[in-house]
């Protein structure tokens, strides 16, 4: 799961061609990786719209796989560990799993958001398992009866609420064209030319 920026303003290359001591490659290069950064740091703001309350490191997850001369095409895409969570929130879908925890109105979660010591269980203290009313999930009983704090689902469908692909491709349309020609104009003066 990534977004590809490529070279794709054909018009200015032409045109730097007669610029023979300007090193075209390195300026393509140039201006894919600060497009590159600034759709980055982009899609970043729009994840912390998108989700609620992100951890930290799902915000960092997003990377840039910058450019090379020899490879003129830079990529916006995510850590491994978060591919899939990711992607889920992107397209929507199913989740392929049996009996996952999610927590209710009644349930206390961390500054994130999510269920605290998650991997070492969802039941704490005096909570149990049970099927209530035909609801299966984690009940806890206080003085005024009975109160679940996570269902389990199977299978939980997700909605499309990270608009990652929308962001990068209206950013990459604007962005790569202006920046290509800032750094191009800076290089043909630096190479002795009248910038354009």
């Amino acid at each position: 799961m990534k977004v590809s920026i490529k070279n794709n303003v054909k018009e200015f290359n032409k045109e730097f061609k007669k610029f023979q001591r300007v090193d075209i490659p390195n300026v393509t290069r140039i201006a894919l990786n600060e497009t590159a950064t600034r759709i980055k740091e982009l899609e970043q703001a729009s994840m912390r719209k998108s989700f609620d309350r992100p951890r930290p490191q799902t915000i960092k997850s997003v990377y840039v796989q910058f450019a090379k001369k020899n490879k003129l095409e830079a990529h916006i895409t995510f850590r491994e560990w978060a591919q899939e969570f990711i992607h889920r929130n992107i397209v929507g879908g199913v989740r392929s799993i049996i009996n996952t925890a999610v927590p209710t109105v009644n349930a206390r979660l961390n500054q994130y958001g999510n269920i605290p010591g998650r991997k070492s269980g969802v039941v704490k203290g005096k909570q149990f398992k049970a099927t209530i009313n035909g609801i299966y999930g984690v009940w806890e009983r206080n003085k005024n009866g009975l109160k679940i704090i996570h269902r389990f689902e199977t299978n939980p469908k997700y909605k499309p609420i990270f608009p990652f692909y929308k962001v990068a491709t209206k950013a990459a349309k604007k962005l790569y064209p202006i920046k290509y020609e800032k750094i191009a104009n800076y290089y043909i003066k630096k190479a002795g030319y009248k910038a354009r």
